[in-house]
């Protein structure tokens, strides 16, 4: 699986490229493996890391603008290529490891809509609840391994400790 974005906004060419970096890592497929399981459904961490490295889709970055919301991206299930990320007013204004959290995040819904065997899911729009789910859990360990590398990865003290992923992506 692989990201792209052919726009120039600075902040989401370099997210993607950290993302790309992750997406093409066993390490990080092998820090995946090592959680037992997420809320809200049966695969084991090494379940999902392998629905994840086998997917082959092609993702592209698609940017829209919606104010008054805290809807930083999401996926559709009906176009499950395609990675929407909100550009209005200060959604751009977080860390890198945010913005790549984010296209991960968004990216392991992709590998779900992809992969007929497993259902890793998420229940609701906000991460209060979800931190431990599949899309929250892996988008908070990239947001951990780019702004915090030196940091060891704990696979218990992803969900409590990194926070990036707070506001809503569906």
């Amino acid at each position: 699986m692989t990201i792209t974005y052919n726009g120039s906004i600075q902040i989401l060419i370099d997210g993607v490229a950290e993302a790309n970096r992750l997406l093409a890592d066993n390490a990080f497929y092998q820090a995946i493996a090592t959680k037992p399981g997420f809320y809200f459904t049966n695969a084991t961490g090494a379940q999902v890391a392998a629905s994840m490295q086998n997917c082959n889709l092609q993702l592209s970055v698609k940017t829209f603008k919606k104010y008054f919301t805290r809807e930083l991206g999401y996926e559709d299930p009906n176009d499950p290529t395609s990675i929407h990320i909100n550009i209005a007013g200060n959604k751009l204004n977080r860390s890198l490891g945010s913005i790549a959290g984010t296209f991960i995040h968004e990216s392991v819904h992709a590998a779900d809509s992809d992969d007929q065997a497993l259902d890793y899911p998420h229940d609701g729009n906000s991460s209060a609840g979800n931190e431990d789910t599949a899309p929250y859990w892996i988008g908070n360990l990239a947001v951990q391994l780019i702004d915090h590398p030196a940091l060891p990865v704990d696979v218990n003290a992803v969900a409590s400790v990194v926070h990036a992923l707070d506001d809503i992506m569906v």
